[in-house]
């Protein structure tokens, strides 16, 4: 008789526990696992590199790229290639150098067989700005045009769109990376499959801006990037999360397993509130990993902390919903309301 009732007392255990787990991952995913299958959306993609590579190598009909590209042109003239306004004198001259530098290293030949087929990158989009009309219906779907920029911006946007340079994308070991001393971390998410993540990334942060009225602390930019990442797993629910940290797996690995010390570090440091910038950086900003850790850590490793507090917050709060958090201005307001536990 006891050993029967307390078997059965463990299986009831057993049950709660289940339906609690159950429920957390409910509370989880309840931003990400949502029906689009009604939404229908076009991606409007433009070959900007082939427009402008056209006139190569003396100069370009400017009259035609206005027309067809309007003040992107000049946004790519001005603050991706550098080489100044369209009506600038020397111009001309410019334009000239960067078709030849291109073609000379074979960078724009590269691009053409890199990406002579796009079709996953344009499918991985729809399905992202899909996820992104769903939670955000009354938003535009922003223009993607597709260029060279001779390895500056990965991505850069500008109003509706947004600018992708497919010489950052083309593989780890791209010789020309390794010739210009690109840092190893960096190269190795240089790869065609990053493309839809760097873009979502960079529309989040366009759309949904740190807000700068705010004294910028630790734990402000800890928020603003846990809202970002959390965006991403919204927009990517089938990306790697790895990938969409720009982690290796072993440092995603790491991350994982240290939450909890890596927060107990940040507490015990007494730096959450800090607005010392290079602190800032040491845990925020990208690297090989983070230098307060070993070399083995993972980097951003704040930022990382800043998306299981949001994380937390969305599960704690289940009726906010997703344009409800990016549209939050208070970073204070999300971290209190976390009850964040690692």
């Amino acid at each position: 008789m006891n050993i029967s009732f307390l078997n059965k007392k463990k299986s009831n255990i057993i049950i709660i526990l289940i339906i609690l787990i159950s429920l957390g991952y409910s509370c989880q995913d309840n931003n990400r696992k949502v029906d689009i299958s009604e939404i229908d959306i076009n991606i409007d993609v433009a070959w900007f590199y082939k427009d402008i590579f056209a006139f190569a190598p003396d100069s370009v009909d400017v009259k035609i790229l206005h027309e067809k590209y309007g003040d992107f042109f000049e946004l790519y003239n001005q603050k991706i290639l550098l080489v100044g306004k369209s009506t600038e004198s020397g111009y001309n001259e410019r334009i000239s150098n960067f078709f030849k530098y291109c073609i000379d290293n074979k960078i724009l030949n590269d691009v053409q067989k890199k990406f002579n087929n796009t079709d996953t990158i344009v499918n991985d989009l729809t399905t992202a700005f899909k996820y992104y009309k769903y939670h955000f219906p009354q938003k535009k779907i922003p223009k993607i045009n597709f260029v060279i920029s001779g390895f500056n911006h990965s991505v850069f946007t500008d109003k509706d769109v947004i600018g992708v340079s497919l010489d950052k994308y083309l593989g780890t070991n791209y010789p020309l990376y390794e010739n210009l001393a690109v840092q190893h971390y960096m190269r190795r998410k240089m790869n065609k499959d990053m493309i839809s993540i760097d873009i979502m990334r960079g529309w989040a942060i366009t759309e949904f801006q740190y807000n700068d009225s705010l004294n910028t602390t630790l734990l402000n930019k800890m928020i603003f990037e846990g809202r970002i990442q959390y965006f991403l797993n919204a927009m990517l629910p089938n990306k790697l999360n790895h990938k969409k940290l720009g982690y290796t797996k072993n440092q995603y690995e790491w991350a994982e397993k240290n939450e909890n010390n890596i927060y107990s570090f940040i507490i015990e440091s007494k730096i959450l509130y800090s607005t010392n910038s290079e602190y800032i950086r040491t845990y925020i900003n990208d690297g090989p990993f983070t230098s307060v850790f070993s070399a083995n850590s993972a980097p951003r490793a704040a930022a990382w902390i800043g998306y299981k507090i949001v994380e937390s917050y969305m599960n704690n709060n289940p009726d906010i919903t997703l344009s409800e958090l990016m549209n939050i201005n208070d970073y204070q307001e999300i971290f209190s309301k976390a009850k964040y536990k690692p």
